[in-house]
């Protein structure tokens, strides 16, 4: 569950700042639904798989191993964007919290997010 955001995070998959509540699967599906078809053949949800991988990665305390797959920004459709997972901690509820920055990829596109 998204408990919280900052800056553009939640607009790169079509949500408005601050909305609370979100979980995971929700996030992924607001943004593929925000796909024209072409697009979404040409990126794949490849970035939100590997981003799974890396929190049971986070939580298994096993080294990160991306693939560097990526998605396109909902607000910004000619930024790529990578999610990090760059830490997990256990809270005193029990729960687990996890840090995910999204880096912005610049200048030229792997041909596959090109296509």
């Amino acid at each position: 569950m998204i408990v919280y955001d900052f800056g553009q995070a939640l607009l790169h998959f079509g949500y408005v700042p601050s909305v609370r509540g979100l979980t995971l699967a929700q996030l992924v599906g607001q943004w593929r639904d925000g796909q024209d078809q072409a697009t979404l053949t040409a990126t794949s949800l490849d970035w939100a798989v590997e981003l799974c991988a890396e929190l049971l990665r986070a939580l298994r305390d096993v080294p990160a191993q991306p693939s560097w797959a990526l998605f396109r920004s909902q607000m910004f459709p000619d930024w790529w964007l990578y999610p990090v997972v760059s830490s997990a901690r256990i809270e005193a509820d029990g729960s687990i919290e996890f840090d995910v920055n999204m880096y912005r990829v610049p200048g030229v596109l792997p041909a596959r997010a090109a296509a």
